[in-house]
Parts: structure tokens; sequence; C-alpha cells
């Protein structure tokens, strides 16, 4: 049964995952995030990826569940396609406070890319992951 959305959850405990972005492109890229259950959608740090070495080349999305938490997360460039992300993945984590997904890592699946960009290099730990977007 999913869980409404609730206001009053705290911005992290042990079911919170925090899944950032990192542009590591000459290219400015706007990414776009869903959820395809009931996972909540906390905080979104800003919808913009600046290029490498711009100082604002990362977004950080937290989100929570108390079952499966599942992130659907898009990029896309503007001046490649209007109408196409150039890469796109779901970013999980089981629930930390079942028997099951105690201690479990933060993964990505579902990946797809196109026009020479890439989901590279990922840091991962409890609660969190880092995905790196890439052109070559």
């Amino acid at each position: 049964m999913p869980i409404p959305a609730n206001p009053q959850l705290p911005m992290t405990n042990a079911n919170s995952l925090r899944t950032t972005l990192v542009n590591q492109t000459a290219n400015t890229l706007s990414v776009v995030v869903s959820t395809p259950d009931s996972t909540q959608i906390l905080s979104l740090s800003c919808a913009t990826l600046g290029a490498q070495g711009s100082g604002q080349n990362s977004v950080t999305v937290l989100t929570q569940y108390n079952d499966d938490n599942t992130l659907n997360v898009g990029v896309w460039d503007p001046s490649y396609s209007e109408n196409n992300s150039v890469a796109s993945f779901y970013s999980h984590q089981k629930d930390q406070d079942s028997v099951m997904g105690r201690g479990s890592l933060p993964w990505i699946d579902t990946v797809n890319f196109i026009g020479g960009y890439a989901v590279t290099g990922q840091n991962v730990s409890l609660g969190q992951i880092t995905v790196a977007i890439s052109k070559t």
C-alpha cells in the first residue's frame, strides 16, 4: 500500500536516498525527475546542470519511501534535441528498515544514452549515489 505524500516527513532518515548528478560535459544540461511508484521527492537542488568547471555542474535529488526507493532521472541537452533525453536511468535503494534491505547499497539500472553522451562513474555509499554524465 503506497504511503501518501506527507510534507511533515523528516529531510533524511534511513530510507532516504540522495541521488547526485555531475555534468562532465561542456554543455549545459537540464534534469527532469519523476517517481514511477510512491517514492516521494523531498527536494531537488536545481533543474539545470551547468557545464563542467562552471561551479554549478551538479544536481542533487532527495527521495524517501518505506519500501523500494526509485527515482527516474532524465538528462536533456536542448542543443541536441528538444524531444529526446540524451541520458536516463533509475536510481534505487531498498528499504533500510526491512530485514532484506538492511545495509543494501543504492544502484542504478535501465540506463540509456545517445549522441555521444554516457552515464559513467558511480560513487555509492549507504543512502547516496553520485552519477556522472559525460560526452565523447
